[in-house]
């Protein structure tokens, strides 16, 4: 083969790929857009989506972190959620107080104790949309009569309970994105 040959091939491939990675990227630009498309009408048609904007800060996290196939998985099942209503729940309609304090503690998840849907995330998307429900549970359960009590342990503030970890947690949250570089 030809010097001349072999530097065409080349060429011709990396032209591909380029384009393959272009469509990539225009796909994934389009997954985004979708998913703010199907929450505006997930919220119109009256699902609960506390955790939305803590989700995608995720993939944004792990996409800053270069961690592109976690961000890419992470991206696909936020997708799937919102496009295709995958286990999204509707909030109904109350009768009491004592119902709607019963619907949004039935959020909590089981495993981290968070009202965030992903245990593999990072802990600063667990503690927004957490820390948000746990004022409106406070203030269903005084406007209800009850004591404040959640229906799980949160579990998921053990991955920062010693100041190592509090550290470095914080550390990680804060050096990625545009305002970790200023």
């Amino acid at each position: 083969m030809t010097k001349k040959r072999t530097v065409a091939y080349s060429v011709v491939i990396g032209l591909v790929a380029l384009l393959v990675g272009a469509a990539l990227v225009i796909g994934q630009v389009r997954k985004v857009d979708a998913i703010f498309a199907a929450n505006d009408a997930r919220k119109a048609e009256g699902y609960y989506l506390s955790e939305f904007e803590f989700e995608l800060l995720s993939v944004s996290y792990y996409l800053d972190k270069g961690r592109y196939l976690d961000g890419l998985r992470r991206l696909n099942e936020i997708h799937a959620k919102f496009v295709d209503s995958q286990g999204l729940v509707k909030v109904p309609a109350f009768s009491s107080v004592e119902e709607q304090l019963d619907f949004y503690l039935d959020r909590q998840n089981p495993e981290t104790g968070a009202f965030y849907p992903n245990a593999t995330d990072p802990v600063f998307a667990y503690t927004g949309v957490t820390a948000n429900m746990i004022n409106l549970i406070d203030d269903l359960s005084r406007r209800a009569g009850r004591p404040f009590a959640l229906k799980y342990p949160l579990r998921f503030l053990e991955r920062i309970d010693t100041p190592s970890e509090m550290t470095a947690a914080l550390d990680d949250a804060g050096a990625w994105g545009s305002s970790g570089r200023n």
